[in-house]
This record gives structure tokens, C-alpha cells and sequence, in this order.
């Protein structure tokens, strides 16, 4: 019914809000950020319905590193703005956690769209003009570096003609 949909999206943007403004530091957890996604995501299947699947696999271990705050929803709604909004096939969003040495690797991979190649270094070139999402993918970029350094970051790619994927790449700290 209408009335149930509507307290669902009701008590998932409180949620939402109050795990966002809850948070006084410019980082937080990956576990932290996953909360924000879930609440995101419950408003977003009332839209969607079974065309969005949401999944996540991530490696416990990494569930405590630190990260610029609204780094994965933003990528997260970036998949379901290409995806959903201009297709009508069904989408899967997945977010992967995994240790890769001495660095943690986030991943937010997506079914039906695809990433131009070097998207990042042509909208920092203004070679793409961005709009939109195309200020928040540097934005995010811009603050991992300011972080922890030019060599991690952002990167956008495709694993295969199905799978688009956007990659935060951090330094694995002694977190736990």
C-alpha cells in the first residue's frame, strides 16, 4: 500500500539524515558508510522495486578502515542515475571490500552501463565537461588524495562489456 511505502521511505531518510549528520569528522568507517548505502538503497528499491539488487561483499577486516565521509553512496547513486533512470533492464550493485597487500580496495561494481575510458583524467582535463556527477567522481578523488597521497584514489573502469566498475583504493592502516 501507499501508507506503508511511504513511513518505509519516511523512517529510511530519517535514518539517512541522522547517520550523515551524526558524524562530526571529515572520515569515517567503511562500516559507517555501508549504513548510509542501506538506508539509501531502501529508498531507492521503493522506486525501483526488483529492478535494483543490491549486494555486498567485503572482507570483515575492512570494515573499520577510514574513509572521506559520502564516498561510496555517491558512487552508489551514480550506478543507479546511469542504470535505472535510462534503462529498463534490471541492475546490480554490488560493493566489495577486499585487503590487496598493503592497500584496502572498495568497490562499487554496476550491471548496464559502462565508464568512457579515462573518464577521470578527462574530466580533470575538462576534456568531458563535468555536470552533475562528473564534479562529485573528482570531488571524491580529490579528497582520498588529500588524504592519504597521490597514489590512491579513484579509478573508473570496466571489467567486461557488462561491468562497470568504480574502485577506491587506500592505505591498509592497523585498523583493527
Amino acid at each position: 500500500s501507499g501508507e506503508k511505502e511511504i513511513s518505509i521511505m519516511v523512517e529510511a531518510l530519517g535514518a539517512l539524515l541522522r547517520t550523515t549528520l551524526s558524524h562530526k569528522s571529515t572520515t569515517c568507517t567503511l562500516e559507517h558508510e555501508l549504513e548510509i548505502v542501506r538506508h539509501y538503497i531502501a529508498i531507492q528499491r521503493l522506486r525501483f522495486e526488483e529492478r535494483l539488487d543490491y549486494r555486498e561483499n567485503l572482507d570483515p577486516a575492512v570494515l573499520s578502515a577510514q574513509l572521506p565521509q559520502l564516498t561510496i553512496q555517491p558512487l552508489v547513486e551514480n550506478a543507479i542515475n546511469y542504470v535505472l533512470e535510462e534503462v529498463a533492464d534490471t541492475c546490480v550493485i554490488e560493493v566489495r571490500g577486499l585487503l590487496d597487500g598493503g592497500r584496502i580496495l572498495v568497490q562499487v561494481i554496476n550491471t548496464g552501463s559502462q565508464f568512457q575510458p579515462d573518464m577521470l583524467d578527462k574530466l580533470e582535463r575538462g576534456v568531458i565537461v563535468p555536470h552533475g556527477f562528473g564534479i562529485g567522481l573528482l570531488n571524491i578523488h580529490k579528497r582520498i588524495q588529500l588524504i592519504y597521497g597521490g597514489e590512491f584514489g579513484l579509478s573508473l573502469y570496466n571489467s567486461d562489456e557488462d561491468h562497470a566498475v568504480a574502485q577506491i583504493c587506500i592505505p591498509r592502516r592497523n585498523y583493527d
